[in-house]
C-alpha cells in the first residue's frame, strides 16, 4: 500500500496451521466471579486506566479498537460507541488509527448507562490531567482526542494493558491468600488472562443471557456467523454441565 515494493508476497502465502491445546489462553472467557473481582479491584488500584476493562468487558470491542476510540466516537446523547478503526503501531514509526479489521468490524455498540457514567468521569479527570501536565502533556499529531491514553497523552499499547491485567491478577491474588489464611481455607487463585478475553468474556455473558447469536455477532462485529456460533457452542456446553447438577441429589 505504501509503494515500496511492486507486488505484495504475502498475497500468495499459505499460513500454517495452528493447534491450540490447553496452553491456549487467547480464547478463555472469565467466570463472573473473576470478572466481577478483577473490575473492582482494578478500579481501586488506577482508577484512569480501569475504564479500558469496563468498555472491554460491556461491548466486546478489540483492544485496538479501544486504543483507537476518540471522543467523537463516543455519542452520549445516542448512548452509543462507533467503532471505525483500530490502533497501530509499526516498527521505527508512529502511532497512527488504522481501518478495522473487517467491513463488519465498523460498527456502533450500545453504550450501558453505567458505562456512560464512567466515560464523562474519564473525560473530565483527563482534562484536569492535561491541564496539570502542560508542556509534558504530549500526544501524537494526529490522536489528540483519543479516549484513552498513558498518563502523558501517549496511546496506549496492547503490551502495556496485558502487564495491567497481569499486575491486577496479581494484587487480586495476594488480597485472596491473605483473606483464604485467616477463614483457613484453600485460596481461589485467579489465572491471568490477555486482553482479548475481555472480548471472549462478553460474548459468554450475552450468550449465557439469552442474546440471540445473530445480535452477538453485530455487537462483536465478527464477519461470519460461524465465528460467534463457535462460542455459542462452548457456552451451551458449559449451561448443559450445569443443568444436570440439578437432579444430582438424587444420587
Amino acid at each position: 500500500m505504501n509503494g515500496i515494493i511492486i507486488t505484495n508476497p504475502v498475497e500468495k502465502s499459505v499460513l500454517p496451521k495452528v493447534e491450540t491445546g490447553k496452553s491456549d489462553t487467547h480464547r478463555r472467557a472469565l467466570t463472573e466471579w473473576e470478572q466481577q473481582t478483577f473490575l473492582e479491584c482494578a478500579a481501586k488500584r488506577k482508577p484512569f486506566y480501569a475504564d479500558i476493562f469496563y468498555v472491554g468487558f460491556s461491548t466486546g470491542m478489540r483492544i485496538g479498537e479501544i486504543n483507537a476510540l476518540e471522543w467523537q466516537d463516543i455519542d452520549f446523547g445516542k448512548m452509543e460507541i462507533h467503532v471505525n478503526g483500530t490502533m497501530i503501531k509499526v516498527a521505527g514509526k508512529d502511532y497512527y488509527k488504522g481501518p478495522v479489521k473487517t467491513g463488519k468490524s465498523r460498527r456502533t455498540v450500545p453504550m450501558l448507562p453505567e458505562i456512560a457514567k464512567r466515560l464523562r468521569n474519564h473525560k473530565l479527570e483527563q482534562a484536569k490531567l492535561r491541564m496539570m501536565l502542560g508542556d509534558k502533556w504530549d500526544p501524537v499529531k494526529g490522536l489528540e482526542h483519543l479516549v484513552f491514553t498513558t498518563m502523558f497523552g501517549k496511546p496506549l499499547m496492547t503490551l502495556s494493558v496485558g502487564r495491567y491485567i497481569n499486575s491486577t491478577v496479581n494484587a487480586v491474588n495476594r488480597e485472596e491468600e491473605k483473606r483464604a489464611k485467616k477463614e483457613h481455607r484453600k485460596p481461589k487463585i485467579m489465572e491471568t488472562f490477555c486482553p482479548h478475553s475481555m472480548r471472549h468474556t462478553f460474548a459468554t455473558r450475552a450468550l449465557e443471557r439469552g442474546i440471540p447469536p445473530k445480535v452477538v455477532q453485530s455487537y462483536l462485529g465478527h464477519s461470519t456467523i460461524d465465528v460467534t456460533m463457535n462460542i455459542y457452542t462452548h457456552v451451551t456446553a458449559e449451561l448443559e454441565r450445569e443443568e444436570i447438577r440439578k437432579i444430582a441429589n438424587q444420587f
